[in-house]
């Protein structure tokens, strides 16, 4: 169960033996179904997990409208790093939008990898760099592309996601009505 996330951590520095064996004993095993929470809204966030299989949204709740605001998929770290980080309530949730195993790593087991492999510490930083490159070109694009724009972007860099994520949600997540996304759609013959 943990080979796909090895994988994932050597693409970032190299794992030894006894590396390969401590993370297999660090990240514990979690699933989760279609439309339960991983994180809710007020609680702190103590967790990081690898997404072994599974797709997720993170959403906030704009006075009981749900807003879509990032997916995580198959082979990707999740967390809501801004609760995680400041040991502070989440303002977001975060939803399975499909049955998921996930391995998960609690933040007491996060400072055993950090000190036990030897590149953990360069690991971390690394992850959260893409992050942080990856949330800030979102923020980006969300208020200088048009929705047509972000969504070709959508079609264009993650193509098999559509196939997996409501229209609505596709639709809240680029910030518009379903209908909107609807003549989107209809426009460029998608």
């Amino acid at each position: 169960m943990h080979e796909l996330l090895i994988a994932k951590i050597s693409t970032y520095i190299d794992l030894n033996d006894q590396d390969k064996l401590l993370i297999q004993e660090l990240f514990i095993p979690r699933k989760i179904l279609k439309n339960e929470y991983f994180l809710v809204e007020g609680k702190v966030c103590h967790e990081v997990a690898f997404i072994n299989s599974g797709l997720f949204r993170y959403f906030i709740d704009v006075d009981g409208d749900p807003k879509t605001i990032a997916f995580s998929k198959e082979n990707e770290f999740m967390s809501n790093y801004e609760s995680y980080l400041p040991k502070e309530p989440s303002t977001k949730y975060i939803q399975a939008l499909e049955d998921a195993e996930l391995l998960i790593l609690h933040r007491d087991n996060l400072d055993k990898f950090y000190a036990q492999v030897a590149e953990g510490d360069r690991f971390g930083r690394k992850v959260m760099e893409e992050l942080f490159v990856h949330y800030l070109k979102a923020l980006g694009a969300f208020y200088t592309a048009s929705p047509e724009e972000r969504y070709l972007s959508l079609v264009k860099d993650q193509p098999e996601l559509l196939q997996r994520i409501s229209q609505y949600h596709i639709a809240s997540y680029l910030g518009i009505q379903p209908q909107s996304l609807s003549r989107i759609r209809g426009r460029i013959g998608l």
